[in-house]
């Protein structure tokens, strides 16, 4: 009964949360001194590649790529956002510490209005941080890659866990027209975040869709990092397939909600990511 009661607290109250502000603060204030030679954002929306590409970043022995400081890991409110980051970033004691930051969430789950989010955006970058912009070109499938997750409760996919074909998925296409909006409005904010502020670009469909390009866009990382070049690996695997068909059972249905709010563009695109 105790153990129950533990778990509904720890795990269905949010009280986990607490104990992870808990615990980085803690740390943090023991390493306060620690000061990384190189720390970065990766500055993305979900559904972009941002878990591929920090695992990418995590070849090299000196990085440690943190986690969405500011999602879904963390959905309680942070008063005081930039402490927290500070002493988030000390407590791993990493001489290259990055993080994943995605505008909407500071919106969204931290009370900051969109100039507020401007403005912690930008004070960091005037701290210093490096930034990697990491962007996914096709909305559609980004709204889509969603939609697919939500339904089969199935983010990522790790290489060892051996190829399966995935059955097609029956998804929620009423909700594609709203989330294509907020996409390209959250596009709008990012560019408007990092207006005055050099930013190295990194695509989904260019740089991380096709595995051969994973070395490459790997060697630019680290020379913008300014650290040294290693090998690319990384234990993910993609999720989709190139023709949307494939793996959406109600595609038919997904082209008539796309048409009927004026979104029938995106299907010229669909069948093949570019």
């Amino acid at each position: 009964m105790i153990r129950q009661k533990l778990a509904y607290w720890f795990y269905e109250k949010g009280l986990r949360f607490y104990g992870y502000k808990i615990r980085f603060t803690v740390l943090g204030l023991l390493f306060y001194w620690h000061k990384p030679k190189v720390k970065f954002i990766l500055f993305s929306q979900g559904r972009s590649g941002s878990t591929l590409l920090s695992d990418l970043l995590d070849s090299s022995p000196l990085i440690k790529s943190d986690g969405e400081v500011f999602g879904a890991g963390m959905p309680i409110r942070v008063h005081f956002p930039k402490l927290y980051l500070n002493l988030r970033m000390k407590s791993f004691r990493s001489p290259v510490y990055g993080c994943k930051i995605k505008i909407y969430d500071l919106e969204h789950q931290h009370g900051m209005n969109e100039e507020e989010t401007k403005a912690f955006l930008q004070a960091r970058f005037s701290e210093g941080w490096k930034i990697i912009h990491l962007r996914r070109t096709n909305k559609l499938r980004q709204a889509l890659s969603s939609l697919v997750a939500e339904a089969t409760a199935t983010y990522h996919v790790v290489k060892e866990d051996g190829e399966s074909k995935r059955p097609k998925v029956k998804v929620n296409v009423d909700e594609l027209p709203h989330r294509l909006h907020w996409l390209k409005k959250y596009d709008q904010h990012e560019e408007a975040a990092l207006e005055g502020f050099d930013a190295y670009e990194v695509n989904y469909e260019r740089d991380l869709l096709q595995a051969d390009r994973h070395q490459v866009v790997l060697d630019g990382l680290m020379q913008y990092l300014d650290l040294p070049k290693c090998k690319a690996s990384t234990a993910y695997s993609r999720t989709s397939s190139d023709d949307l068909k494939d793996y959406i059972a109600n595609y038919d249905e997904m082209v008539d909600v796309l048409t009927a709010s004026g979104n029938e563009g995106y299907l010229s695109s669909s069948a093949i990511e570019q």
